[in-house]
């Protein structure tokens, strides 16, 4: 086999053309010298090896020849070669000795360059670092070793059950923190020793079981958990892009047998690093209803999660404790947060939206059309000078102002300036028909293209938000700035609902939400109606917080097959229990893996997480619901203040990945991987609606402008205003 390099060598490139399996770079054959007046030729040996990284001890070296071959003869030239590391992070060479870093292993190669009479010639060899590793968890300080390979079986049911991961999951190599969770038999162990194994990898925990208590509180009987982030980077870099880690957990009864567990997950480590920042909503309960905040994590660094709504409110905000849905612009620099009262119900008329400063963590205005702070969905442009959002609560002209629209009209987005609020020009665009309802926009990174959601029917007993939706369908409108096309329907509702579309940041694919056609406890079709006939919670087909919603798949092409995502959504179609997976969004970069293009999408979910977060047990003798808020939709007779019920779910935000190269996508009908929970969240909360950006906007080592100061190198103070069309801070 051949292949073609380009080598550098300090700053020196050079091609490199068909390069042998033999290891040898000169002309002649690998290991045998130049043919008959042929040109010289320079080899390595050894042309591959392996080296054993053990945990605790010293790191392993190779110590290399190379071999200068010419008509005259064969000499060794090691001490006069030059060698070269590909792969820095998993050693150095010194001289012809190569020293492996200790911290991980993998494959690297490393390039040998002599200066014979001739020119430069090459030479190559394939280093192979296997990590060994037996390490004792926290909780087992002390513990004897565990038994070997050869050990006596314990008695029967002493087998441990894997119960975290799920088979086949693909993980960032920073991700960082990891659980394993797994459940002992029905004769409980004394001690247990998990294992990641393939031909890189070698690695055994031991642990005790030494109890776990669960989201609600509540001890898990016979459940155990062993956190590997002291050992991640270990496991984590010596297979990226690699070969799958076997996990398996080993159960001993007296610490002389040992048994094996039921099962043995895969789990799979990405190429690249996943970066960028993740911005969501973690809700909370009261007494009388719920608040919320938004928080932000940026993605594998080991920082904790940051609060950045203010604990102080002020101006329009006062009354507003719940911060909530959300959209957050690609740049990072500014959100439209939707907040609302604490009661219990989800009506709009109670509900604001403002434009967020993201850096000083201040808000810079209300928004809503005309400023009438009716919220809707939002979504910005690439460089957040522009924001649209959608009719929240169908009012038309009600509260239009100036805006010049046609009264009674709703079917329009709405078109601010995305930087301080004020009203856009276009102030707004129509969509479809008068009797249409465009909302939940999301538009692409290169602005081309805007996609959102027309529904059949809107609104609940006798409200008309659109954050309750049925039949909807998928439009898409292409942009050329500053005109919007024609509205194109892209997947047409045929009584089931479609919505919470996002768009990749390539542009060549749409995740959406998808719950099938369904009956109401009255036996009609579509859900609830517009008045509300259906007794109060049993809207099967509503976009809001629906248990059967769906991850569906669609390029951007009318007559696409839409993809049901069953191993990131969990189960297949048709056989899945209900767990919620809402809201997805992409993350901001394409990345490559084993050959082909991958994508992170992060969505909500009701899944069981482990042990942890149990949401498919009873509560109380009930079976748990997804119940956010309490009334949902409203109870007409309600005193908007009915406790949260005890046996309501709990939302995580989960990640999967999704391989989204276009001869894959031919091959396979899912492309997706199983997810997994996002770590660093708070398990007691509830957890929702994660948007994505490509940079954490922060201030920068602390510095910012005063009011009347400028902004153009840094951001403002809090309290100081924003950054104006001046470039100087204040208050528009």
């Amino acid at each position: 086999m051949q292949s073609c390099k380009r080598i550098v060598l300090g700053s020196l490139l050079l091609s490199v053309a068909c390069v042998s399996c033999g290891k040898s770079l000169g002309r002649g054959g690998p290991d045998m010298g130049p043919p008959m007046g042929g040109p010289p030729m320079l080899a390595i040996d050894p042309s591959d090896v392996t080296l054993d990284v053990i945990s605790g001890q010293p790191a392993p070296t190779a110590t290399f020849m190379v071999t200068y071959t010419d008509p005259s003869g064969a000499s060794d030239v090691s001490n006069s070669t030059t060698f070269m590391v590909m792969d820095p992070t998993l050693g150095s060479a010194a001289g012809n000795v190569f020293t492996a870093t200790g911290d991980h292993g993998g494959n690297t190669t490393i390039v040998a360059a002599y200066i014979a009479p001739s020119g430069t010639l090459y030479a190559t060899a394939t280093i192979h670092i296997k990590v060994h590793g037996s390490f004792q968890g926290s909780d087992c300080a002390g513990c004897a070793a565990f038994p070997d390979s050869n050990a006596n079986p314990c008695p029967s049911g002493a087998a441990a059950r894997i119960v975290y991961p799920s088979d086949g999951v693909l993980l960032p190599p920073n991700l960082n923190q990891f659980e394993i969770h797994f459940t002992q038999g029905s004769v409980a162990g004394t001690i247990y020793e998990v294992d990641f194994q393939n031909d890189n990898t070698d690695v055994r925990i031991t642990t005790r079981c030494t109890g776990v208590t669960d989201s609600r509180g509540n001890p898990v009987d016979g459940a155990c958990v062993l956190a590997i982030d002291p050992q991640w980077d270990f496991i984590a870099k010596s297979n990226k892009g690699g070969d799958p880690i076997t996990i398996s957990v080993r159960t001993s009864t007296d610490g002389a047998c040992a048994v094996p567990s039921l099962n043995a997950p895969k789990m799979n480590i990405a190429e690249e690093d996943t970066a960028g920042g993740i911005y969501y909503w973690k809700s909370k309960f009261t007494p009388i209803g719920t608040g919320g905040d938004i928080w932000r994590k940026a993605f594998g660094d080991m920082k904790a999660e940051e609060k950045i709504t203010p604990d102080t409110l002020s101006g329009n905000f006062t009354d507003y404790p719940c911060w909530g849905c959300h959209s957050l612009s690609r740049d990072g620099a500014r959100m439209a947060i939707n907040v609302d009262d604490s009661d219990s119900d989800d009506e709009y008329t109670d509900v604001s939206s403002g434009l967020f400063d993201v850096a000083s963590k201040m808000f810079i205005t209300s928004i809503g059309y005309a400023q009438g702070n009716v919220a809707g969905f939002q979504t910005f442009n690439d460089d957040h000078s522009l924001l649209i959002g959608s009719d929240g609560d169908g009012l038309g002209s009600s509260m239009a102002g100036g805006f010049g629209i046609t009264p009674g009209a709703t079917n329009v987005f709405y078109l601010w300036n995305g930087t301080d609020g004020t009203a856009a020009n276009p102030a707004q665009i129509t969509v479809g028909m008068m009797s249409d309802r465009p909302t939940m926009p999301d538009w692409s990174l290169d602005n081309k293209l805007l996609v959102f959601v027309i529904p059949t029917i809107i609104g609940w007993s006798g409200h008309n938000d659109d954050a309750h939706v049925w039949g909807g369908s998928i439009w898409t409108m292409a942009y050329n700035k500053p005109n919007f096309a024609r509205p194109v329907e892209l997947i047409k509702s045929n009584g089931d609902n479609n919505y919470y579309p996002s768009i990749s940041p390539d542009g060549n694919w749409i995740v959406y939400n998808h719950v099938d056609k369904q009956k109401t406890p009255d036996g009609t079709l579509n859900g609830c109606s517009p008045k509300g006939v259906s007794p109060a919670g049993s809207c099967p087909n509503d976009s809001f917080s629906n248990p059967k919603a769906r991850l569906y798949l669609t390029p951007p092409t009318v007559g696409s097959t839409p993809i049901d995502l069953a191993l990131a959504n969990g189960s297949p179609h048709g056989a899945q229990v209900d767990v919620s997976n809402s809201w997805p969004r992409w993350s901001p970069f394409v990345q490559k893996y084993k050959g082909n293009q991958l994508l992170w999408i992060t969505f909500s979910s009701t899944r069981d997480y482990g042990v942890r977060v149990r949401n498919h047990i009873p509560i109380g003798g009930s079976d748990q619901v997804q119940c956010y808020p309490a009334d949902s939709p409203e109870d007409p007779n309600g005193d908007h203040g009915e406790n949260i019920a005890p046996n309501c779910q709990q939302p995580q935000i989960w990640m999967a990945a999704i391989n989204i190269s276009g001869g894959e996508m031919g091959q396979v009908s899912d492309p997706s991987y199983p997810a997994f929970w996002l770590p660093y969240q708070d398990i007691t909360t509830h957890n929702h609606t994660a948007q994505w950006t490509s940079s954490v906007v922060t201030m920068p080592n602390g510095m910012c402008a005063k009011s009347g100061e400028s902004c153009v190198n840094e951001p403002c103070c809090a309290n100081e205003g924003i950054c104006l069309a001046n470039g100087t801070c204040g208050v528009p």
